[in-house]
């Protein structure tokens, strides 16, 4: 918190805190593609379970992910999919955050969709899960982020 006016903010415990080991390792088979993979706290629970890379557009990101102990971290825009990675080469994908939001639109979210197909096996299992920029809980979460995805 800063001072009177501030408030707490989750960020710590969405991108450090203890994931639920038990659904990852349930739901995703390797080989996994963790979209926007953030500080790691994911991609470290599903690597364990075999072949698990994760991708952020940030070249600092990914530095961290290597030191926190990430072993394939790559910096890709998750907008070249295509043009990163073989058709059929995941059998997961983990998309989890702000990430959506970033398409813009419904045609862009329509094509990164697309784009995830291109990149998973015809049987993959694809989660994604955003936020509601209308939602008032989101205005609390993202502050002055809200507008992602007007």
């Amino acid at each position: 918190m800063d001072g009177e006016a501030g408030q707490a903010h989750p960020i710590g415990e969405l991108y450090f805190g203890d994931p639920d080991r038990e659904w990852l390792t349930a739901t995703f088979e390797p080989p996994v593609l963790d979209v926007g993979a953030g500080a790691g706290r994911d991609t470290l629970v599903l690597q364990e379970t075999g072949e698990t890379v994760a991708i952020e557009v940030s070249e600092s990101l990914v530095t961290l992910l290597g030191e926190r102990g990430v072993e394939d971290a790559r910096q890709v825009d998750m907008f070249e999919l295509r043009d990163t990675f073989e058709r059929d080469r995941f059998r997961s994908v983990l998309v989890v955050g702000t990430q959506v939001g970033l398409a813009s639109s419904m045609a862009g979210v329509r094509e990164l969709l697309a784009d995830l197909a291109y990149v998973t096996a015809d049987e993959a299992t694809a989660v994604l899960d955003s936020y509601d920029p209308t939602a008032e809980t989101t205005a609390e979460l993202l502050g002055s982020q809200r507008g992602w995805c007007a």
